[in-house]
C-alpha cells in the first residue's frame, strides 16, 4: 500500500472509531475499500470515505465528520505511521503454504512483514489454569512439539494474554525464531502512549521486536465480546499457519474445532498423542480419529508426573500430582526471617 493510500486508510479507521453502529467487520471492509486521497483536504476525505461506504453497501453519513474531527483523524493517522503501523490485505496476510479461513479484508500490522515469507508453525492448547507446574501435560507436550518444529527454523505463530500462547511466544524468543503475533485486541501500536507502555510492561519479555510481526483484525473502535475475539484470534493463528501442532486440546472445545477446520483446508497437522490420554488431551484423540488416515502426523510420548512429598498422618508419602507440603528440617531457632513464596 502506497504512502498516500495508507494515510487515507488509517485516517478513515480513526474517523470510523466512534461509529458505534458499525461492527469491526464492517469498519474493516470500509477501510479496505477507501481510495487514496489527500488527508489534508477535508472535502477529499469526506468524498473518499463516502465512496468507500457506498461500495460497502452503506450510507455515507457525511455529516458525521466535521472539519475538527477530520483534522484530528489526520494527526492520529500520521502518528500511527510514524510508529510503524501499516495495513495488509488478505492476499498478503496468508503464507502461500497456509490457507485462509474467515479472515477480515484487512488487518492492522506492525513489525517485519518479510516474516510472512517463511514457513509458519503454531502450537495449540486449550485454555488452562494460570497456575502452571512442570508436571502439566500441556506444558511438556508444548516443549516436545516446539523442539520438533524448531529443527526447520520456521516462523512461529502465537499470541499473548493466555498462559499457553505466552509460553509458545517465549520459547520462540528464547530460541531466536521469528514470531508472528495474532492479537485478540486492537493493535497495541495504535493505542495511546500510556497504554502501549503498559502493554510492553506486561508482555514485552515475550518478544524480540526485531524478529516479530504483530497482526490485528480489529480496527480501533467498538469491539466484539471477549469470547468472540478469542475465537477469532485462534482462527487467525490457524489461518496463518503452514503447520498446526496440537499439544493438549479438550474434546468439544474451540481448539478442536479450529484444528478440524484447518485439516479440511489441507493445512498440515501434527498431533501429540500421550501414552495415557486424559481430559486435557481428549481432543487430540478425537482429531486423529476423525481425520482420514495419512492426513496428519502424530508425535507420541508419555509423561510421568514428578513425585512430590506430602505429609500424611505423620508419614512422608510420594503422591503423583498432589500439592507439596514442604517439611523444613534443621530450621534455625534464633533470628528473624523473611519468607517469600513464588508460584
Amino acid at each position: 500500500m502506497k504512502a498516500d493510500h495508507l494515510a487515507a486508510a488509517l485516517c478513515t479507521a480513526e474517523l470510523l472509531r466512534t461509529r458505534t453502529n458499525l461492527d469491526h467487520r464492517l469498519r474493516s471492509l470500509i477501510i479496505s475499500l477507501v481510495p487514496g486521497f489527500d488527508t489534508r483536504s477535508p472535502s477529499s476525505v469526506v468524498a473518499g470515505v463516502a465512496a468507500a461506504c457506498r461500495n460497502a453497501g452503506l450510507s455515507p453519513a457525511q455529516r458525521r465528520f466535521p472539519r475538527p474531527r477530520i483534522e484530528q483523524a489526520r494527526v492520529i493517522a500520521e502518528e500511527w505511521i510514524a510508529r510503524g503501523v501499516f495495513l495488509m490485505n488478505q492476499d498478503r496476510m496468508v503464507n502461500p503454504k497456509a490457507h485462509r479461513h474467515n479472515l477480515p479484508p484487512i488487518v492492522f500490522a506492525w513489525g517485519r512483514r518479510s516474516i510472512l515469507d517463511r514457513p509458519t508453525v503454531s502450537i495449540l492448547n486449550s485454555r488452562t489454569s494460570r497456575r502452571v507446574t512442570p508436571r502439566d501435560t500441556w506444558l511438556a507436550a508444548t516443549k516436545t512439539l516446539f523442539r520438533v518444529a524448531a529443527e526447520k527454523r520456521p516462523a512461529v505463530i502465537s499470541s499473548y494474554g493466555t498462559v499457553p500462547y505466552s509460553v509458545v511466544s517465549r520459547l520462540a524468543y528464547a530460541n531466536g525464531l521469528p514470531l508472528i503475533i495474532a492479537c485478540g485486541d486492537v493493535l497495541p501500536f495504535t493505542k495511546s502512549s500510556r497504554r502501549l507502555e503498559e502493554f510492553m510492561r506486561l508482555y514485552g519479555d515475550l518478544f524480540d521486536l526485531e524478529r516479530t510481526l504483530f497482526l490485528s483484525p480489529y480496527p480501533p473502535g467498538r469491539m466484539p465480546p471477549s469470547r468472540t475475539r478469542f475465537v477469532e484470534r485462534d482462527e487467525l493463528v490457524a489461518a496463518l499457519s503452514s503447520v498446526i501442532m496440537v499439544a493438549a486440546v479438550r474434546e468439544g472445545g474451540t481448539m478442536e474445532a479450529v484444528t478440524k477446520r484447518a485439516a479440511r483446508r489441507r493445512t498440515g497437522i501434527t498431533v501429540f498423542l500421550p501414552d495415557r490420554p486424559d481430559r486435557s488431551t481428549s481432543g487430540n484423540v478425537a482429531i486423529v480419529k476423525d481425520t482420514p488416515n495419512g492426513a496428519i502426523q502424530t508425535v507420541t510420548g508419555g509423561f510421568q508426573p514428578l513425585p512430590v512429598t506430602v505429609k500424611q498422618g505423620g508419614a512422608d508419602r510420594p503422591r503423583g500430582r498432589a500439592p507439596a507440603v514442604l517439611t523444613w528440617r534443621g530450621w534455625p531457632k534464633k533470628g528473624s526471617w523473611l519468607i517469600h513464596y513464588a508460584r
